[in-house]
């Protein structure tokens, strides 16, 4: 179990967040990793994988892959370890791999996915799946990425009230995790009414594994800021409350020149960016952004 002081503790003595600027306009057995065949020569379309984060599957991606095959990519949305299927039935009756997965299985599972690739691909991941994305890169498996709201690498935090609130009590708890109703609208929807986020959750919500959703306090979520590796953006919701603006803002900054890194935020946006209101003007400024790489 967590010792929640002595978490507590490393998270006030993080370095202070800078001040704000103004940002630019499994199942018993582990699941196959999702691959894709190979291409014709004359269909050899760029690629694009999408990696999700916690409390959902890869569903949450649909809209989004339909939005990059329109502009002629082909996508990938790699299945975590007992996530798949439909999210009452999960919440019901929680797969048992999420009793013992960890974060480092996830990654190990996303590496083999990449493995199978001709090529780097663009990465985009939202949440945990936006730190992923960077630790991917930093790998050299991939030629671009792009984080969503994403959680912060080891030893990076922020002092914004919304953060605790919507992040401590999820650490208590061990084997499968599932947020409350009213957790979720607070973390995730809270651009929402009670009963519309209670409608998300029902359609959406997973449990989670508790060795992932600490992940991000173990060595293997550690970032090398000064090291080479392709192009990053960042993209930050305003109204973010688990992953407030002001901490994606903080991991852009540590950076260093050899780590190139673009910062963009959306004022109003929360967590639930991904398919909330006006989602596809997030999408298009990535795409823009991918595309002119």
């Amino acid at each position: 179990m967590l010792n929640l002081t002595c978490l507590l503790a490393t998270l006030l003595a993080a370095d202070p967040e800078p001040p704000p600027v103004d940002a630019p306009a499994a199942p018993d057995a582990p699941d196959e990793p999702d691959v894709l065949d190979e291409p014709d020569v004359e269909d050899a379309a760029p690629v694009v994988v999408f990696v999700h984060g916690l409390y959902v599957n890869a569903s949450c991606w649909d809209d989004w892959r339909e939005r990059f095959e329109a502009r002629g990519f082909r996508t990938l949305a790699p299945e975590w370890p007992g996530h798949e299927g439909e999210a009452a039935a999960l919440r019901a009756d929680p797969p048992a791999a999420l009793d013992t997965l960890q974060f480092e299985e996830v990654l190990d599972q996303h590496r083999e996915v990449l493995s199978t690739l001709a090529e780097p691909p663009l990465l985009v991941g939202h949440s945990l799946g936006g730190l992923i994305v960077q630790l991917l890169l930093q790998d050299g498996l991939g030629r671009a990425g792009v984080a969503i709201d994403p959680a912060p690498p080891k030893g990076l935090s922020v002092l914004r009230l919304s953060f605790f609130k919507a992040n401590l009590p999820l650490l208590r708890q061990d084997g499968a995790v599932t947020q409350t109703p009213k957790q979720f609208h607070y973390a995730f929807t809270n651009h929402l009414d009670p009963d519309a986020s209670l409608a998300l959750y029902e359609q959406h919500l997973v449990p989670e594994a508790s060795g992932v959703i600490h992940g991000p306090l173990s060595d293997a979520a550690a970032v090398d800021y000064d090291k080479a590796r392709p192009p990053l953006m960042i993209v930050a919701g305003g109204a973010d409350h688990i992953i407030p603006q002001a901490l994606n803002q903080k991991n852009a900054r540590r950076y260093g020149e050899a780590a190139p890194t673009t910062f963009q935020a959306y004022p109003g946006r929360t967590h639930w960016t991904l398919a909330q209101e006006g989602w596809e003007a997030v999408a298009d400024d990535v795409l823009a952004w991918a595309e002119a790489l």
